[in-house]
């Protein structure tokens, strides 16, 4: 063989190494690989790895939030009877929806809501599907954003008031419980509004510094399965 069909076979032979990562199990470091089957596998191995790393801390960090959730709601919230109620246990699963998305956010809140009912009122399945739907959309206004505008605050927690806390509240409180139309509107209006005051209030003073702390630490963990 030639002088330059060595140097020819050799570059090649650099970038098939370049094309086809392998990583090896002494340093868990990446390395070239000249195999191209050896390479792709190891490259789909690693992000299935990653993959269910990330799913089993977004399990965990869900269920130990929803937990929070439900004491929060079901002992500091106030009153416990009514027609309405100041509600703090929204603010474990903002967290959720910051580190994990709405699907996980939507699930976590709907785990606390059946959870604390079956404890203590007893489960509605309607009232469940309007937590899940608070979390789902929590997650869509706030998933990886380490800090969140006055405006997005606003237009999040207004959207929540309205749809679910006032929309789907009423249909609820008449078709399930039997009040009357006009009872059931003067009653969600005065909680929806109450409620996102509240809700408002507590993100303006935290100003999600708090959270934006978390979402940094748990970056590793918790980072976008599209970005591995």
């Amino acid at each position: 063989m030639s002088k330059k069909q060595n140097q020819n076979a050799k570059t090649n032979d650099e970038i098939t190494r370049s094309e086809y990562p392998a990583v090896t199990e002494e340093t868990g470091k990446v390395e070239w690989s000249a195999d191209p089957e050896e390479g792709g596998q190891t490259a789909t191995r690693r992000r299935e790895l990653a993959r269910s790393k990330k799913m089993l801390c977004d399990l965990c960090l869900a269920g130990i939030m929803a937990a929070l959730a439900m004491v929060m709601t079901r002992f500091l919230g106030f009153p416990q009877t009514g027609s309405w109620r100041l509600d703090p246990g929204f603010l474990p699963i903002v967290l959720v929806a910051l580190l994990s998305g709405p699907i996980w956010a939507g699930l976590s809140y709907g785990t606390a809501d059946l959870i604390g009912a079956a404890l203590f009122t007893g489960i509605n399945p309607f009232i469940t599907v309007e937590k899940v739907c608070i979390g789902v959309i929590f997650g869509l206004a706030y998933y990886r954003k380490e800090k969140l505008s006055v405006l997005e605050i606003l237009i999040s927690q207004l959207i929540v008031a309205v749809v679910c806390d006032f929309l789907m509240m009423v249909s609820i409180f008449h078709f399930s419980f039997g009040m009357p139309w006009q009872a059931a509107l003067i009653a969600r209006a005065g909680s929806a509004g109450i409620n996102f005051a509240m809700r408002c209030l507590l993100l303006f003073l935290l100003n999600l510094r708090l959270f934006a702390v978390l979402k940094k630490r748990g970056g590793n963990y918790f980072g976008s399965i599209g970005s591995i």
